[in-house]
């Protein structure tokens, strides 16, 4: 199972979470006061995260690189939870990432690595 199958069902996993803890009509972050600031973080984490795969990762031959989508991905998804935290001030939407993150996790370590 490789990395992109993990992202794929972590997606699924987040909306299915979604609509059991919060419902159809959810919030998002960009609905809020803190549109600018989510974008411009989650901007430069990708950007980060694009300029090391492009430059660090191709000279590194191995298995480095499920390391990395999981420190990524780990490091998006908590940034995520932390904007939820401060904007949304609904205690079921970082948890709800939160969860998805502990279940990508999981699948990471039992099929990836």
């Amino acid at each position: 199972m490789g990395i992109m199958v993990v992202l794929i069902v972590m997606a699924v996993v987040y909306e299915i979470l979604g609509r059991m803890m919060i419902g159809k009509e959810r919030r998002k972050i960009k609905e809020t006061s803190g549109k600018m600031i989510y974008q411009t973080g989650t901007g430069m984490l990708a950007a980060a995260g694009v300029g090391i795969v492009f430059t660090v990762l191709p000279s590194e031959p191995g298995r480095e690189t499920p390391g990395f989508w999981t420190g990524f991905i780990t490091v998006l998804l908590l940034y995520q939870a932390a904007m939820e935290q401060v904007f949304l001030r609904d205690a079921r939407y970082p948890v709800t990432t939160l969860l998805t993150l502990a279940l990508g996790l999981v699948c990471i370590a039992l099929f990836v690595l």
